[in-house]
Parts: C-alpha cells; sequence; structure tokens
C-alpha cells in the first residue's frame, strides 16, 4: 500500500516514552474478527450455492446467506469509510453503485427478455458478481491486518 494513503488502523505513535493511540487505531482481534466475519459468510454462501447446484429447494437459504454478506460487508466498509480508509469507502461506492444500476437494467430488461435468459442474468447478477465484491472486500480486511501486523 501506498505510504502517502491515508489507511485505516494506523500504528501506534510513539513519542519518547510515552506510547498514545492513535484515534483510528483498532486493535487486530478487531481486525481479524471482521475478516473471520466475512470469510465465514463467504464460505457460507459458496456451500449453499453449491448445495442449491442439486436442490433448488435451498435456493432461499443461498439468498440469506447472501443477504447478511451483503449487508455486513458494506456495514464494515461504511465503519471503515468513516474511519478514513479509501479503498473502504470506494468499496462501499462500487458496491451500491452496482446495485442501482444492476436494479435499473433488471427492471427494464425483465419485460423484453425470455424467463431463462433473465435467470441467468439475476443469477450473475444477484449472486456471482455480488461474490467477487465479497471476495474484493475479504481482500481489503486482510491487506488492512496484513498492513498493522507491520507496525505491530
Amino acid at each position: 500500500m501506498d505510504a502517502n494513503e491515508d489507511l485505516l488502523d494506523t500504528p501506534l505513535e510513539e513519542t519518547g516514552t510515552l506510547i498514545k493511540r492513535s484515534p483510528r487505531y483498532t486493535s487486530m482481534g478487531i481486525l481479524k474478527l471482521d475478516f473471520g466475519i466475512s470469510a465465514l459468510l463467504i464460505v457460507l454462501s459458496l456451500l449453499a450455492g453449491i448445495v442449491a447446484l442439486f436442490d433448488t429447494g435451498i435456493i432461499m437459504l443461498v439468498m440469506i446467506i447472501g443477504f447478511f454478506l451483503g449487508s455486513y460487508q458494506l456495514l464494515s466498509a461504511l465503519i471503515g469509510g468513516i474511519r478514513g480508509n479509501r479503498k473502504k469507502l470506494v468499496y462501499l461506492a462500487a458496491a451500491l453503485g452496482y446495485l442501482f444500476v444492476f436494479y435499473g437494467l433488471f427492471a427494464i430488461l425483465e419485460y423484453s427478455l425470455d424467463s431463462t435468459f433473465l435467470r441467468v442474468i439475476a443469477i450473475i447478477g444477484l449472486m456471482i458478481i455480488p461474490l467477487i465484491f465479497a471476495f474484493y472486500y475479504a481482500k481489503l480486511c486482510y491487506d488492512v491486518i496484513k498492513e498493522q501486523e507491520l507496525y505491530d
């Protein structure tokens, strides 16, 4: 990461023998918990998605896990963005922008396409692309942990 970049979770600032915490410092435990929750929800989403390929009755579980995954990551990105992590703020803007663009595109195409092609678009737009976003966000959380470990 760039040294000039304003990162979340700046390391401890040392002034002589007095050590004070930066107002944006987050403990390593909180950072690992944030990454762990994201990783767990991604794994659950992937496993439920694989099972849904063989049993379509579980598709509602896939949607519920996806909702919690997206909600958690957007809330975490909002908190990270408020605390100064610009990459999480960009992620938040991109994810929200994607939701609005996808909804608008889907609403426009809903009545002009046949149901099979519409299902493919829904699966790609509601499951695959959001999972790509989720993996990217988990990587952002992992990068913050690695950056923090350099200074600890």
